[in-house]
């Protein structure tokens, strides 16, 4: 497997989401990077993305010599995969699945899921949620999208950031372990295994 020095969309585009993807690239490739990561759920790539405008976006990406191999997206904090809300839990499902098929259609094999939280300390208006519930919630969640996954070729790849769940290596482990899925992954990020690192929203 070859590795790839890439720098995600935010950096160089914003968490707004309003650069266009082409511009994202020739900045990123101007910055000495090998690919960039895309970043779905606002803005320019999104929900409402079409077939056509994935189509642009590798031909760009690929005339550019800047490959797509991962994708984040910052929407489960409002809209968590884990809600004890039915009617949360289900628009975070549809909102997953559209991420999925997003990927595939832009040839993304990879892609970054928050599972759960207990809670978001930067937003009080999220409600907490007890450990073992977000386990549950959020291992129901991932079952229901599995074989969507599975159909379009996509890894979820969960990060624990700042959520409060999947805080050690072997719960991690033992968590992921229970789907016995290629298509369940993790997605580790240095700056997540400090305790009290947070971004200042």
């Amino acid at each position: 497997m070859k590795n790839v020095l890439q720098v995600t969309y935010w950096t160089v585009g914003g968490f707004e989401g309003r650069l266009p993807i082409r511009d994202a690239l020739q900045a990123a490739k101007s910055c000495g990077f090998q690919g960039l990561e895309l970043a779905f759920g606002a803005g320019v790539l999104g929900p409402d993305t079409t077939q056509a405008a994935c189509a642009q976006i590798r031909r760009d990406a690929e005339e550019l010599e800047m490959p797509l191999c991962t994708m984040v997206s910052g929407n489960y904090w409002s809209c968590p995969l884990s809600s004890a809300d039915p009617a949360q839990r289900r628009a975070a499902l549809d909102f997953t699945r559209r991420y999925i098929e997003v990927a595939h259609a832009l040839g993304i094999r990879t892609i970054l899921v928050i599972p759960g939280a207990v809670d978001v300390g930067w937003d009080p208006s999220v409600p907490v949620t007890p450990y073992q519930q977000v386990w549950d919630l959020a291992t129901a969640s991932l079952r229901e999208l599995l074989p969507v996954a599975a159909d379009h070729d996509v890894t979820l790849a969960l990060e624990n950031v700042w959520n409060k769940f999947l805080l050690g290596p072997i719960e991690f482990r033992t968590f992921i372990d229970q789907f016995a899925s290629p298509y369940i992954g993790c997605y580790f990020d240095v700056g997540s295994s400090v305790r009290g690192l947070r971004p200042s929203m």
